[in-house]
């Protein structure tokens, strides 16, 4: 099924009406996107080839010659095509020699025919750990990583490659597809020209090239797969006449492109790929009874086949949208094989489109009653995996999560990578805030489909839930490779990127977001905030007027134009648009925070207090606004009643962060019961994040340093992607502690900051280096930290320091004179500041002085 589509969201299957599933999801397990035409079997079969159990061994030989014959008959079964049977066949050669390369390299091959590059990774990685000088192994993992988005790994395996063979065509191909997902266009095809020099019929070089052409030189894409073509000739070219489609529809030269795919499909009339691509070309040029022809006569060259049919059920399903049709041509094909276990999940899947969900759990519930066993050693068939899926889709439907785990675990007791039932335990856990239980299972579900849309949404919103903001940003681009036009995920990623500081870059995908969609309230939105972050009012402001002019319900636009008058000081024009904001949206809280806290700029503590009262006497069980009140009252020195009302919201529930948050300000001048306030949040929220910070920090003012190391340090275990955890943790580190042991901490922690444009985090790092006896460094990584925007003293401070050390007396006493000039004049810390700085010249003197005596 495909990620978009089919395979369901939770929170998507929960929230679909049943005149929209009537409408469009009839055959859900067909639902598929023209744009790749994965066939049917691919959208719930993609689980383990049945295989039958093979009795008795073929002769009486050893059993190194016994495994050698299963091996000759496996290569046999797969050149015929039978992958079930060479899948068979491999399998017993290694249940002899579990570790013979050969048959793990056929075992790969099998692995890819079958859509399952997780197993066919699994093979090669133990190919390439018992044969050391194995390139063409390496390349095709590296590939199979590249494709799953590990490109660190994929370039150790180019490095190894690189010292087996520095000459291999294969490494060069590698090194192309690397460049390629780095967005370096430039080189993959200066690299794929190198390998057709040398070896002009290498179709996969060629195909490659022409393909990343194609975008932006379709007429030099064409001519280079023509004249590949006429280099190649023969079966061979198959892919490249393919390619040579798609390019000619680009061009806008349908005729040559119909009669092409004609050609192609007589000459290969059982190909999927190239009736997919028929079907898809018929069909965008309005032709469906030629797509409808195509699938049929795909059905008769092939009637043993499902994927035709199955592709045919989709097409009346899903492209004429003619429900009735689909499963008239079901119940046809079922006449003529009753026992066909596929074609009843087809049907079932109809049903649950039409929402008939009964029928449609009855028919999963008698498949996996038939086929939800197997004898040992043998694989559960494709129709009970994708019914024990769709059942727990049902059951997650009708919002039986227990139910659904339930089942999911029955999917992966009979298929333990399945991507479908990981995907949706993964989204359960990222639902209950389990983000580390949910990375690993929707890392494993993109692992074994990269083409995984919905996975990747789910898997960057949990990265972004355990804070790994620059991977989550990884997996937007990579769902934007599959769909570049996408609003929503553009969107999150925009927004996820002014969230890191990166606001050039979120300037720009708010652009490319309303070049998709002109009135996306995101994008305007978005455009607003970055205005205001880089503090182009006019800009901000431009784009908040421009959203007064779009469908806005929620009083988004309001609510942006009066961030800007905040920015502008206008804070009674800003009061007047919070206020229209909420009588579009009663409810928003946003808008509620924004009125209140102009109000309280204008120090009308009153007004402010009103109407946060009258938000709650419209929105009585919001917890939010009430703790708003609070820290109203605790600024109108109503310190006992906010205490009185914080504690009754935390009673009703403990698990409040802001609460714990707002309490601890109505303590301002005691800092111990602050950090009691935070001590009781994470007793009820452990490992929580923002909490533990803030406690940390208390900690730290008490002087109770190594208190407030463990707490850090429990902060980054709990989420090693918090970097704003590990620069607390690294920097108290450095300043409190004098070990070595502690400083190798420190730069430990710091060294995820060496690409940062966060000029605290790089000081932290460039006085780690400093501390660890590297002062070079240090002032190197300093430098950087006041190029990107630092202006905090102790910055020159620490360089003047990093200087000194390393000799350079003219910039130490450069930066000390800087840092000396931002200090109030009679600031203790100058004198002590001047006299480490000399002490460093003195030692650095000192020591050139004796290493030129030596």
């Amino acid at each position: 099924m495909t990620p978009k589509d089919a395979r369901l969201s939770l929170s998507r299957h929960n929230s679909v009406s049943r005149e929209e599933g009537a409408r469009t999801g009839a055959l859900t397990i067909c639902a598929h996107s023209f744009g790749e035409l994965t066939l049917l079997k691919d959208i719930f079969f993609r689980a383990a080839i049945p295989v039958v159990a093979t009795l008795l061994l073929v002769g009486c030989g050893s059993p190194e010659e016994k495994a050698a014959d299963y091996l000759v008959r496996a290569e046999a079964y797969l050149e015929e095509g039978d992958v079930r049977r060479a899948h068979l066949e491999t399998r017993n050669a290694l249940q002899i020699e579990p570790r013979n390369v050969e048959a793990r390299k056929l075992m790969a091959r099998i692995s890819e025919a079958e859509d399952k590059p997780v197993a066919a990774m699994a093979s090669l990685a133990i190919v390439i750990d018992e044969d050391k000088e194995d390139v063409p192994s390496r390349a095709r993992l590296a590939t199979l990583l590249i494709g799953a988005g590990d490109l660190e790994s994929a370039r150790e395996l180019a490095e190894e490659m690189s010292r087996l063979d520095p000459d291999s065509l294969e490494l060069l191909k590698v090194n192309a597809r690397i460049a390629l997902r780095e967005g370096r266009s430039g080189d993959a095809l200066a690299l794929l020209a190198t390998i057709l020099e040398q070896e002009p019929r290498d179709v996969e070089a060629a195909l490659i090239r022409g393909v990343t052409m194609l975008p932006v030189e379709p007429e030099r894409a064409y001519d280079e797969l023509s004249a590949a073509i006429e280099r190649v000739g023969g079966d061979e070219a198959r892919p490249l006449r393919q390619a040579r489609v798609d390019v000619l529809n680009v061009l806008g030269r349908d005729e040559e492109a119909a009669l092409e795919l004609d050609q192609l499909l007589a000459d290969y009339p059982t190909d999927e790929k190239i009736m997919a691509n028929a079907v898809k070309f018929y069909v965008n040029r309005k032709d469906p009874q030629k797509a409808e022809k195509v699938l049929r006569a795909a059905i008769d060259a092939a009637p043993e086949s499902m994927e035709a049919k199955y592709a045919l059920v989709q097409f009346q399903s899903r492209t004429l949208g003619d429900l009735e049709r689909a499963e008239e041509t079901v119940q046809k094909f079922l006449v003529e094989e009753p026992d066909n276990a596929e074609l009843q999940v087809v049907l079932a899947t109809y049903y649950q489109g039409a929402d008939r969900i009964d029928e449609a759990a009855e028919i999963y519930r008698s498949i996996l009653a038939r086929e939800g066993s197997a004898s040992e050693g043998d694989s559960f068939s494709d129709a009970a995996i994708a019914a024990s899926n769709q059942l727990a889709l049902i059951r997650a439907g009708r919002g039986d999560v227990d139910g659904t785990l339930e089942q999911v675990e029955e999917t992966l007791a009979m298929d333990p990578a399945n991507g479908v039932a990981l995907q949706v335990r993964g989204e359960i856990a990222l639902r209950r805030g389990n983000f580390r239980e949910a990375r690993a299972d929707l890392r494993a579900s993109v692992r074994g489909d990269p083409t995984n849309e919905l996975a990747l949404l789910l898997l960057a919103e949990t990265l972004e839930g355990l804070g790994d903001s620059v991977l989550a940003a990884d997996a937007y681009r990579q769902i934007l490779e599959l769909q570049p036009t996408s609003a929503e995920v553009l969107g999150r990623l925009a927004v996820l990127q002014q969230r890191q500081g990166l606001l050039d870059e979120a300037e720009a995908t708010f652009n490319r977001l309303l070049s998709v969609d002109s009135e996306s309230l995101v994008g305007r939105s978005g455009l607003v905030e970055v205005g205001l972050a880089q503090g182009d009012l006019a800009v901000a402001e431009a784009n908040a007027v421009a959203m007064q002019l779009l469908d806005d319900p929620g009083g988004i636009g309001q609510i942006q134009l009066g961030k800007v008058r905040q920015a502008q000081d206008e804070l009674v024009a800003a009061v007047d648009n919070f206020r229209l904001a909420l009588q579009k949206n009663p409810s928003s809280l946003v808008a509620l925070r924004g009125a209140a806290g102009s109000l309280t700029l204008l120090q009308d503590l009153d007004a402010a207090g009103s109407i946060i009262e009258n938000f709650i006497s419209d929105n009585p069980d919001s917890a939010e606004a009430k703790t708003l009140l609070a820290g109203n009252l605790i600024r109108r020195g109503s310190l006992d009643e906010a205490r009185d009302m914080l504690e009754a919201l935390l009673a009703e529930d403990p698990e409040r962060v802001q609460t714990y948050v707002v309490l601890a300000g109505s303590y301002p001048n005691d800092p111990g019961a602050r950090a009691e306030v935070y001590s009781r949040g994470l007793a009820a929220l452990p490992g929580q994040q923002t909490l533990g910070a803030l406690y940390g920090a208390e900690l730290r003012q008490l002087g109770r340093i190594d208190e407030a190391v463990e707490v850090y340090e429990g902060l980054v275990a709990s989420n090693p992607a918090n970097q704003q955890a590990a620069n607390s943790l690294a920097s108290i580190l450095l300043e409190f502690r004098k070990d070595a042991a502690s400083y190798r901490r420190a730069l430990e922690l710091s060294q995820g900051f060496v690409d940062s444009r966060n000029p605290a985090w790089l000081d932290t790092l460039g006085w780690a280096h400093f501390r660890n006896g590297n002062p070079q460094r240090a002032a190197q990584v300093l430098e950087v930290a006041l190029a990107v925007g630092g202006t905090q003293p102790i910055i020159h401070y620490h360089l003047a320091s990093a200087y000194a050390a390393s000799g350079d007396a003219a910039g130490a006493e450069r930066e000390l004179e800087k840092f000396l000039g931002m200090l109030a004049a009679d600031d203790p810390a100058k004198e002590v500041a001047t006299e480490r700085v000399r002490e460093l010249l003195d030692e650095a003197k000192e020591t050139n002085e004796t290493a030129e005596a030596a």
